[in-house]
């Protein structure tokens, strides 16, 4: 697939496009996507870009565990996460036009019983539609998770 895959690259390295493995050596190619609210046989396309990149990145948010019976001794890691999130969600609509970028975050290790985790951990993706917007979501989400 092309997002961390590599599919691609490995389909030339492996001679598939070279005609070693089968046929001649391929001269034009173009790639498709497939897109379920397209009905079969139409082939939708517009002027500029129609796809994202996919910028895959993890946060750890480290805080201080302590007994859900005294919350206020800890440092909660899951309310300092969500705050993240929401600090990341505002490069897509105020740092670089809505259109440009979007932003996707799952949260990943949930706390046990009991207890607040001393850790949280957040698996994020950018969806950048242009290299500006790349740019401009790399530049500012670093500072906006370290705040």
């Amino acid at each position: 697939a092309e997002e961390g895959g590599a599919g691609a690259q490995k389909m030339i390295d492996s001679g598939c496009l070279d005609g070693s493995v089968l046929g001649p050596p391929v001269e034009h190619m173009f790639g498709l996507h497939g897109w379920p609210r397209v009905p079969l046989g139409i082939v939708g396309t517009k002027p500029g870009p129609m796809l994202a990149a996919a910028d895959a990145f993890d946060i750890t948010v480290r805080g201080s565990g302590c007994h859900a019976a005294w919350p206020e001794v800890g440092r909660d890691p899951v309310v300092a996460s969500a705050a993240v999130v929401t600090a990341l969600q505002t490069i897509c609509s105020r740092s670089v036009s809505p259109r440009s970028m979007l932003m996707d975050g799952r949260a990943g290790r949930a706390p046990g019983p009991a207890r607040d985790p001393e850790r949280w951990s957040l698996s994020l993706s950018a969806r950048p539609v242009s290299a500006p917007a790349q740019t401009a979501g790399t530049s500012r989400t670093a500072p906006r998770a370290k705040a």
